[in-house]
């Protein structure tokens, strides 16, 4: 689905951050995070940009006419990353370090697709670094503090088996806007001490969503190694969810950004569950 690619994604929300003409939902963001946690956001949100511009795009699902190899993904990061050091100052010396050093993984990659989940996996932990839960106002942000009648029958659990707190936080804002309460565990629970906590948590807002979006990982979408099964919470909370809405067929849907290497689906939990072609006001489709 267009829009929702990691570049364009981070791009619209960058938007949100810096526009001045703020509506309920823009106040009720803003609301949830301490100041200086925005600062941390939208630093962020420029590096990943910086970072993935002309690299992400050869690799999105609708691009099958765009390619790049090894030797063009390294010449572009070198750019981007060169590019953004003159312009940035805000990122220590230890992730800097972590960002130069990663011409030598794009070097020992067996191709560009595993060059490029590197990458990905990269930026999703010097993002988890930064973003982290306890700088929300009050530890997390609990449904309470949403005024619900926005978004009545419009609730939507994410499943998200790649753990990058800039993306899901990002599609929860992106969402929102949309009219649709994406339900991501991170930002909204707490941190329970045992399993059956979690299990009765997370029954009760699969319970209460209309809908479900699956977020795979990026060498599931690519089909390399790795890729075979769906982790554990994630197929528990497919199964739990499948059973409580077994008799619908337009609730389920998974993130599809990127182009598998050999266009095979090799996942049948997937079955059932459709790609997110399109998102209406309170709707996936």
């Amino acid at each position: 689905m267009d829009g929702i690619d990691r570049v364009s994604l981070y791009q619209s929300v960058q938007s949100i951050i810096v526009d001045e003409n703020k509506d309920y939902l823009d106040d009720f963001i803003f609301e949830q995070f301490e100041g200086h946690f925005w600062i941390n956001l939208s630093n962020l949100l420029k590096l990943n940009i910086a970072i993935l511009t002309g690299i992400e795009e050869k690799f999105l699902i609708n691009s099958y006419n765009m390619e790049i190899d090894k030797f063009e993904f390294n010449e572009v990061y070198i750019k981007n990353l060169n590019r953004f050091k003159l312009e940035n100052d805000f990122i220590n010396e230890k992730i800097l370090s972590k960002l130069e050093s990663f011409t030598e993984t794009i070097g020992k990659s067996k191709d560009e697709y595993y060059a490029f989940n590197s990458l990905i996996k990269l930026l999703s932990d010097i993002n988890n670094s930064i973003i982290n839960q306890p700088q929300t106002n009050g530890g997390y942000i609990h449904n309470s503090k949403v005024n619900m009648d926005h978004f009545a029958r419009n609730k939507v659990f994410l499943s998200h088996a790649f753990d990058d707190k800039l993306y899901t936080l990002s599609l929860f804002i992106f969402m929102l806007k949309k009219k649709i309460f994406l339900y991501v565990d991170w930002i909204f629970s707490p941190n329970f001490k045992n399993g059956v906590d979690i299990k009765n948590n997370l029954s009760k807002h699969l319970s209460e969503s209309r809908q479900l979006l699956f977020l795979r990982t990026v060498n599931s979408e690519f089909s390399i190694r790795g890729s075979g099964n769906i982790r554990g919470w994630c197929s528990w909370e497919l199964g739990t969810f499948y059973t409580l809405n077994k008799m619908q067929s337009d609730d389920k849907y998974y993130i599809e950004l990127y182009k598998s290497k050999n266009n095979k689906q090799n996942n049948k939990q997937l079955d059932g569950i459709k790609p997110l072609k399109t998102i209406f006001p309170g709707r996936l489709a």
